[in-house]
């Protein structure tokens, strides 16, 4: 009874103490969360309701009717309204909002939410405690009356302060008590006093319970010994409030200095977040050109970390009663249809561009997921659509999207952006768990910049928006058309060389490299393909050099002799030109499995790091627990050393003769280095992996995985492409997005179809994607693998496989050989589980993924198969 009784009073006791006294652990957190809830109506820094104060538009001519029309070019037209900062851009029969005209009417928002759909700019930083925080462009800078705006070329800047600086207000959080009565109360009278007494809290040593003193004296020491008063929580408009009434007195700036050095207020007490910077809209061939240069963001540095910047989150934003859908890059590409029959969660789902970085925490879940390869989205609704490209900044954005619904009546797709990576961590010990957070020191010094296209009629969908993309990147240069003559589709073969396995030495145990395709082998794989009729052949060879599987540092050549050396190396590219194969070895060039005695790598000198200064590091899952496998970890290399490593390594690889070269991972992972005095983070290090693109496809021809859009300009071939999206909750169905873009451009893979759970499924939608296959294979000791750290290899025996490669490759070829020139126009399913391909000559393909025969056009289709109709 006595416990329960302390309890009581203890919480009675918290509760009576104002929220900024409160400290910073979980517990009183919650306490505190319910003492404000109590107190006040609105603890924001803008106005209690800034959405409700706006007008309500009856249509879009409504809305662009109180807006001022800034510029105009090939048609389009960009409109601002010098209130509440909102942007609008037409053009024809296309009106994109950066606030949904109808906001006011929206039943499902709450006001808070609305105040973030009506804001242009989200802040997200953390204090001086490393707790997070949020700003809004609306509540904390429109509604303050803390903007700017200046004319530039073809548009607008408006200049923004988010958040106040207590400074700025004759506004103590603290004082002592002569101070306040006699210096402030004293001069008042009626509603003044009464209100006056409202907002601030005595605290009398005198009188006041020892635990409610012993709460407040860390915050202000003065309390122990002498009677003060304190502010308590309170609206920005309170704050207003009271300025006026202190104001009316003769209190001054210097009086509230020496109150506050009496009361020995703790400095983060007297500072809140503020931020400057400025954004601009500009029309630019038509497109909506959005920047925000990051030379305009000032805040205080040393209190606070400035973390994500979200830009015009909601432009765009469509209801959900339309007809249309979100397009993200997810994978291929994902569709997600707008939440009309309220059917779906309408949660957002936020995927990083170019996948996740390895110096920050990720877990496994994060590597079953197919990845971001372009940094793109899109939305259609009725017969309009937008396409937005990042520009600047891509790869520190995330993509977020809503099927809507559930926290507002909007559908939306938009970006975040990272200017200084934070990251939480965990500490076990026993009986207790710690967490912190760490901010990176690095922050980002470039713009971040969003190019928003227009599409209407035949064009406002996911083709047109494919078209646009792909128009756009040959523009640029950073797309080639493809000019090979070829009339075969391509096969590609990754074969793996050599891995370590554990064999007995005179009894002993020892860990010895074994061959799983030797250079001979390899030869003996593509002649027998060959002599069944397969041309076009491309081999990726994996694991040949340095180590094999377990490979050092590629900042050298050392060809493993257990496959044949050098000398065999250079006789198998010779034999394979002889029959029209083409050779790409493989360089890991983004990671370094081993570290190996004088082999020019260094853990501590060339590894990036994590924000807890421990060794970035590639882990994959288990296939068995699901969890990380620490036996395949892998060192993530500093972006600053990678391309001195690729020089060395290409300056022996040209002794070879080899023209192809395969560098895989450089196209499909992008790292950063969260080192607190030589980081890098991940926008300089896509520069550092373009350099080491741009170096080596000056003499050779170049291979990658994955293909993130930065390796375009130079990949000549893209392996493992994603065949599908990762089918995340609200998706409907994926599609072949990234092939529409690179289609007739670089040649393309699918991902292996051997090692696929169905293969006969992936053949379809390499079909489908009009993608080259693509099987990993070995020609000798495949049992072997199940006994290292490669048990994911687990179907790439060639014996095994070789009459399926003939057989899918030869009913692939039937319909696609003629086609890899050209471009897709179009892709669109006439019904569940049939799509349709469109090439620019016409021709159409159908695949049937469902269990029944179809017709189409008067063709039968079968079911499970595919058919090309323009025959």
């Amino acid at each position: 009874m006595r416990t329960k009784i302390a309890l009581f009073l203890s919480l009675c006791i918290l509760l009576l103490i104002p929220a900024g006294f409160i400290s910073s652990n979980a517990e009183t957190d919650m306490l505190q969360t319910d003492e404000v809830a109590d107190e006040v109506t609105d603890s924001s820094t803008g106005l209690e309701n800034p959405v409700e104060e706006t007008n309500e538009y009856a249509s879009t001519m409504d809305r662009l009717g109180a807006m001022e029309m800034i510029s105009e070019s090939h048609g389009s037209k960009l409109y601002f309204d010098p209130k509440t900062c909102d942007i609008a851009v037409t053009n024809e029969g296309v009106a994109l909002f950066s606030t949904p005209y109808d906001l006011s009417s929206d039943s499902r928002s709450s006001k808070d939410f609305k105040t973030a759909i009506a804001s242009q700019i989200r802040l997200e930083y953390l204090d001086p405690e490393m707790t997070r925080g949020e700003l809004l462009s609306l509540k904390d800078c429109i509604s303050l009356d803390q903007f700017t705006t200046e004319y530039i070329d073809d548009g607008i800047q408006v200049n923004m302060v988010l958040g106040r600086e207590e400074q700025r207000l004759l506004l103590p959080l603290a004082l002592p008590a002569d101070s306040f009565e006699t210096g402030i109360l004293a001069q008042l009278e009626g509603r003044a006093v009464t209100r006056m007494n409202a907002f601030y809290k005595k605290y009398d040593p005198q009188e006041t319970s020892a635990a409610q003193i012993e709460a407040i004296k860390e915050r202000y020491p003065l309390a122990e010994d002498e009677a003060i008063y304190v502010l308590l929580t309170v609206t920005d408009r309170e704050r207003k409030e009271i300025e006026g009434y202190i104001r009316a007195t003769d209190y001054t700036f210097e009086q509230m200095e020496t109150d506050i050095e009496r009361t020995g207020a703790r400095e983060d007490e007297l500072n809140n977040p503020y931020f400057k910077l400025s954004i601009q809209y500009q029309l630019d061939q038509g497109d909506l050109l959005v920047t925000l240069p990051t030379d305009t963001i000032e805040f205080d540095r040393s209190k606070f970390q400035l973390t994500h910047i979200g830009i015009l989150e909601y432009f765009g934003s469509e209801p959900i009663e339309n007809d249309g859908y979100v397009f993200i890059p997810d994978g291929s590409g994902s569709i997600i249809k707008f939440n009309k029959n309220m059917q779906k969660d309408g949660g957002f789902i936020s995927l990083p561009v170019y996948g996740y970085d390895r110096s920050i925490s990720y877990t496994a879940a994060n590597d079953t997921k197919a990845n971001v390869r372009l940094p793109i989205f899109g939305v259609k609704s009725q017969g309009q659509a937008f396409l937005a490209i990042l520009e600047e900044g891509a790869g520190l954005a995330k993509i977020n999207a809503s099927s809507g619904g559930v926290m507002s009546n909007y559908a939306v797709a938009n970006a975040t952006f990272a200017y200084s990576d934070s990251d939480s961590f965990t500490y076990k010990d026993i009986g207790k768990q710690y967490a912190w957070t760490l901010a990176d020191s690095n922050p980002y010094t470039g713009d971040y910049q969003i190019r928003y296209k227009l599409l209407d009629g035949k064009d406002a969908n996911y083709s047109g928006m494919a078209t646009t993309y792909r128009q756009h990147l040959i523009s640029q240069g950073e797309l080639l058309p493809r000019n090979e003559e070829t009339s075969a589709l391509p096969l590609y073969l990754g074969m793996y060389g050599t891995v370590k396995h554990q064999e007995r030495f005179f009894g002993f145990p020892i860990n010895k490299n074994i061959a799983l395709t030797t250079f001979d082998d390899a030869y003996l794989i593509s002649k027998e393909l060959t002599d069944n009729g397969i041309q076009n052949q491309k081999i990726r060879y994996l694991a040949w050099a340095n180590g094999g599987m377990d490979y050092s540092a590629f900042n050298r050549v050392n060809v493993e002799r257990v496959l044949g050396g050098p000398k065999k190396l250079k006789e198998l590219n010779e034999m394979l030109e002889e029959i029209d194969t083409d050779l790409f070895m493989d360089a890991d060039l983004a990671y370094v499995s081993r570290d190996k005695w004088f082999d020019g790598f260094s853990p501590h000198t060339h590894t990036s790091r994590m924000l807890d200064k421990t060794y970035a590091g590639l882990r994959r899952p288990d296939m068995a627990s699901g969890l990380m496998d620490n036996s395949t970890f892998k060192f993530v290399l500093n972006p600053r050393v990678m391309k001195s490593f690729a020089e060395s390594f290409a300056n022996q690889y040209k002794n070879l003769g080899i023209t192809g070269l395969s560098v895989g991972s450089i196209g499909r992972d992008l790292n950063s280095d969260k080192d607190e005095k030589r980081g890098v983070n991940r926008d300089c290090a896509q520069d550092h992996t373009k350099e080491i693109f741009e170096d080596l496809a000056q003499s050779h021809e170049i291979m990658t995985e994955g293909g993130n859009s930065y390796s375009y300009p130079y990949a000549s071939h893209i392996i493992a492409l994603d065949s599908e999206s990762s089918g995340y909750p609200d998706t409907d169905y994926s599609v072949p997005f990234v092939q529409m873009v690179l289609h007739g451009s670089s040649s393309y893979s699918s991902t292996p179809i051997n090692l696929s759970g169905d293969p006969e499924t992936e053949l379809l939608k390499a079909v489908e994607n009009g993608a080259g296959l693509y099987f990993e294979l070995v020609y000798q000791n495949a049992n072997k693998l199940k006994n290292t750290g490669y048990r994911n290899l687990y179907s790439v025996d060639y014996h095994t496989w070789s009459d399926t490669i003939v057989n899918y490759y030869n009913r692939a070829n039937t319909v696609l050989a003629d086609l890899t020139n050209e471009t897709i126009t179009r892709h669109e399913y006439i019904e569940e589980g049939v799509p349709v391909v469109t090439y620019s000559s016409g021709a159409k393909i159908v695949v049937n993924y469902t269990d029944e025969d179809i017709t189409v056009d008067g063709e039968n289709v079968e079911s499970r198969s595919f058919r090309r109709l323009d025959r």
